[in-house]
């Protein structure tokens, strides 16, 4: 696997290829939405995107914000899924802990995802409730 930072903002929602992954991991995209993010993380100083290829195929996207020179929070993530989803995700991150020099990452779900990210190897704490019914959990690589 092959992890390229990319960039140029525009080439995420430029790239028919990027554009369709992200999209994936939103609400409700469309269009303007990831122009939006692309524009918008890529406003933040420390904000950064990788593509994940395989083969010359891209099969994956993360997004980030570097919050302090030890720690990046994923904004967006997404794998196709037409390939082997976990394995890729799991290489994905593996990866970035290496090329963000072993920065932690983290990042923020709610209950459906928390298996996921735990079979990616992140360690999963549950946030206190804010009474919604939801329950929030930080996970850390």
């Amino acid at each position: 696997m092959k992890i390229n930072r990319i960039t140029d903002h525009m080439e995420i929602y430029k790239n028919n290829e990027i554009a369709n992954l992200i999209s994936k991991s939103m609400f409700n995209p469309s269009e303007g939405k990831i122009q939006n993010i692309a524009e918008s993380i890529y406003s933040k100083q420390q904000g950064m995107f990788f593509t994940a290829e395989i083969d010359n195929k891209i099969v994956g996207i993360i997004g980030l914000n570097r919050i302090n020179p030890k720690r990046a929070e994923i904004l967006n993530f997404s794998v196709d899924e037409n390939e082997n989803v976990k394995a890729i995700e799991k290489e994905i991150i593996e990866n970035l802990k290496l090329i963000l020099n072993n920065t932690k990452i983290v990042i923020e779900i709610d209950d459906s995802e928390v298996k996921r990210y735990r079979k990616m190897g992140f360690v999963a704490k549950k946030i206190p409730s804010d009474n919604l019914g939801c329950g929030t959990w930080k996970c850390v690589f």
